[in-house]
């Protein structure tokens, strides 16, 4: 039997009991008033106000005020790990589609060990998949790297799009839905 649960419930049964209720708001749309709040991400000040700068959930945490996105597209930064799939080769590294706006960069010098520039697509061919750590976010384009535990070309399973607003809601608190998709997928 299914049961009916309130709004207050399900932000305390996510981890989000510190919170106050969400609510929508459109660009330019004034969330609070006060010199108490600080404007958070997906929100500005302009004067007394903080008005959202984006569609989306209006939330306050304490004096912080943020606007979660509702949709929209992923918005890379430093230290993120994303999956791409290598889509060309340069003479010294790879183009890799990170379902961006900006296509990702792998330099030679950045993968684990060495390789012979002669022999680029041995290590890494046009179509891979790989796991790789954004290493820097600039106008020239977004930098990636593969040292770190976990990074590199994967071989096997399977590749889920999802939406990036969705992400927190599929690593669950404290990770647990990820446990359990580990745990279903072996």
């Amino acid at each position: 039997m299914k049961k009916n649960i309130t709004e207050e419930e399900y932000a305390q049964s996510d981890g989000l009991e510190d919170t106050k209720k969400r609510k929508l708001v459109v660009p330019g749309e004034i969330i609070v008033s006060g010199e108490d709040y600080l404007p958070g991400e997906g929100a500005r000040r302009e004067g007394d106000n903080i008005l959202a700068s984006r569609f989306g959930l209006a939330e306050e945490s304490g004096r912080v005020v943020k606007v979660i996105a509702i949709t929209g597209a992923f918005i890379p930064r430093r230290n993120n790990v994303v999956l791409g799939r290598v889509t060309n080769i340069t003479f010294n590294g790879w183009i890799i589609d990170i379902d961006s706006a900006s296509s990702g960069f792998l330099s030679l010098e950045e993968s684990p060990r060495f390789i012979n520039k002669s022999e680029m697509d041995q290590f890494l061919a046009i179509g891979d998949v790989v796991a790789a750590k954004i290493w820097s976010v600039n106008s020239r384009g977004i930098d990636l790297t593969f040292k770190g535990k976990g990074l590199g070309k994967l071989e096997e399973g399977f590749i889920f799009r999802i939406s990036p607003n969705r992400v927190p809601r599929v690593i669950g608190r404290e990770g647990s839905m990820i446990s359990l998709i580990k745990e279903k997928t072996g």
